[in-house]
């Protein structure tokens, strides 16, 4: 059988339907290519993204655990500081049985200001008196 002649056109043609087979198998290669691609792309956020997260509730976890320690350890100084607050208080040195004794207005904190006949006011847990000062001896 003899070859046929292609005309000018048919050639054309020819080669346009060869172009465009070899053009669409590439487009679908390169989309099926693109289309992995964009997965492990996907693929690769999420993962990064769920380590992320992650690394950022551990974060979280541990601040706030910080901050409870800090906040514990505070409440425990504040605790300590009323307890010596309150065991040093004038009130409580009253509620044992003690007076705080005046005289002329003033607190009395030595014998040498009192002598005889002298107004005294003391004053306790539960309320106060006055006396008259009848004996006043130096150191015991």
């Amino acid at each position: 059988m003899a070859k046929r002649v292609l005309s000018g056109f048919e050639k054309t043609k020819y080669l346009a339907t060869s172009i465009n087979l070899k053009t669409g198998k590439h487009l679908s290669e390169s989309v099926s290519k693109i289309k992995i691609l964009n997965l492990k792309m996907q693929n690769c956020v999420q993962s990064k993204l769920a380590a992320a997260c992650k690394n950022l509730e551990k974060t979280s976890l541990f601040m706030q655990n910080s901050v409870a320690a800090k906040l514990s350890e505070k409440e425990h100084l504040i605790e300590k500081a009323l307890l010596t607050l309150d065991a040093k208080s004038p009130v409580k040195t009253l509620e044992k049985g003690y007076f705080k004794i005046y005289s002329g207005g003033k607190p009395l904190s030595a014998v040498k200001g009192v002598k005889v006949g002298d107004r005294i006011a003391a004053r306790g847990a539960d309320g106060a008196f006055e006396a008259v000062v009848d004996k006043v001896e130096d150191k015991i």
